[in-house]
């Protein structure tokens, strides 16, 4: 099993006293994985950069990407809130698509119960639609408003 570290968590006097958290990326199984330890008399936070590729692969034609979201700033995000999935349709060699269009970015804002999504696309100047949920319910605009907490994974694709 290989598993990539995302973060390790120290706990905090008010928060989970005397807990370490570490929050990996299991490759095998293509998901996230925290496992608790107790916390040494030292212990310092560690976090990979956000956006750092951690693992990627194909579905059929699709390119799958997962980075990273946090940069170890603020609230540490809940258990599996640690890294996006980005979906290329149609995906050649490289990441890109046979139209060129391809999603760069994901940006992520927001706190407590609300939040906002937004696609950053390149390689393609057509008309664009994007979803959150494999194109059942689809938009022409890459802002995505009045997002619940939770895992999305951002589509985008050539009309």
């Amino acid at each position: 099993m290989a598993r990539i570290q995302l973060a390790k968590v120290c706990g905090t006097a008010s928060q989970n006293p005397g807990i370490t958290r570490r929050h990996y990326w299991d490759t095998v199984a293509r998901t996230e994985v925290m496992l608790e330890e107790a916390q040494g008399s030292t212990c310092s936070n560690e976090v990979l950069p956000k956006g750092t590729l951690v693992d990627s692969w194909y579905e059929g034609s699709t390119l799958v990407e997962v980075k990273t979201v946090w940069d170890g700033t603020g609230r540490a995000p809940r258990a599996g809130g640690y890294t996006e999935q980005i979906r290329t349709e149609n995906a050649g060699g490289g990441g890109e698509t046979v139209c060129g269009l391809k999603i760069d970015d994901v940006i992520v804002s927001g706190t407590g119960s609300e939040y906002t999504i937004t696609v950053i696309i390149s390689g393609y100047s057509g008309a664009v639609e994007y979803s959150l949920n494999q194109f059942v319910d689809v938009q022409d605009s890459n802002v995505f408003t009045g997002l619940q907490p939770g895992q999305y994974i951002a589509y985008a694709r050539a009309k």
